[in-house]
């Protein structure tokens, strides 16, 4: 089965990260009780808005949540790298529960597609925040936020403390766990191998979304960090090879097309018939 649906183009394509993580994370987080949030903050210690991921307190000046109304909780700050360090601490607030995850993803900040693929890494059985590197650097934001979330070592990622997503960063002493991939679609295949490892059994479901446009791709990222199925790209006319290989290796799963013709034409579709149930 193969089932395509339209998605309005109401997403910025000027901060698509700060978007679909945040997104991603909160929701990934919002059914497991694992925090809870409150509003109940004094004049002297409400967040700041509009840090940056550089400012070495970012997270925790900006606290969470920032606003918050009955339905809607704001993270606000000045980039990705400081929203996602700061939801993934009130993920895992210090203090709670449970505090530590067991492991945590690495990202460039840069690679908003590597990101995006990425994001299934926060369904379970791994549960792992998203945090970002700018190239071969952390930032102070990241670097704190790991610090605070000190994870524990994922027995489904093979005891790694955190999964390096692409090329990025070298968290310091923390055991590593690496997937690659020579270009796009390929480190969304590699991801989907990975989880289905870590899982144990792959999905019954992927997601197909367009490599050019973040604005319409954006949206699986909610889903995937909830749901576990996998994220894979595909061009507007041609279904890359890498992504009939991850299809493939789901044995005829529900294929699930995301974006208007504009962006995946029926060309794609009819490349998919006899791949999906």
């Amino acid at each position: 089965m193969v089932v395509a649906f339209m998605t309005a183009h109401t997403w910025s394509p000027a901060r698509p990260l700060a978007v679909l993580i945040t997104v991603a994370v909160a929701m990934a987080a919002g059914g497991c009780g694992r925090a809870q949030f409150t509003n109940d903050r004094s004049s002297q210690d409400r967040p700041r808005i509009g840090v940056k991921g550089t400012a070495d307190n970012a997270a925790a000046e900006l606290g969470f949540p920032a606003f918050a109304t009955k339905n809607t909780t704001r993270v606000a700050g000045a980039d990705a790298v400081a929203d996602a360090a700061a939801v993934a601490q009130a993920v895992f607030p210090s203090g709670s529960v449970t505090t530590h995850p067991d492991a945590v993803t690495l990202v460039d900040v840069s690679d908003w597609r590597a990101a995006l693929a990425a994001s299934v890494m926060n369904a379970s059985p791994l549960d792992a925040p998203s945090l970002f590197s700018r190239g071969a650097t952390l930032p102070a934001a990241t670097s704190k936020a790991l610090a605070s979330l000190a994870p524990r070592g994922s027995k489904a990622a093979g005891g790694a403390q955190v999964i390096r997503v692409g090329t990025t960063a070298a968290p310091g002493t923390l055991k590593t766990t690496d997937v690659r991939g020579a270009n796009t679609f390929a480190l969304a295949r590699s991801i989907d191998a990975f989880v289905t490892a870590a899982k144990g059994q792959a999905s019954d479901r992927v997601l197909l979304v367009t490599a050019d446009d973040p604005a319409f791709a954006a949206p699986a990222a909610a889903w995937a960090a909830t749901s576990g199925d996998p994220i894979l790209f595909t061009h507007k006319d041609v279904v890359p090879p890498d992504t009939i290989a991850a299809i493939k290796a789901h044995a005829k799963p529900k294929i699930y097309v995301l974006g208007p013709s504009s962006v995946i034409s029926p060309k794609v579709t009819r490349q998919l018939k006899g791949l999906g149930t």
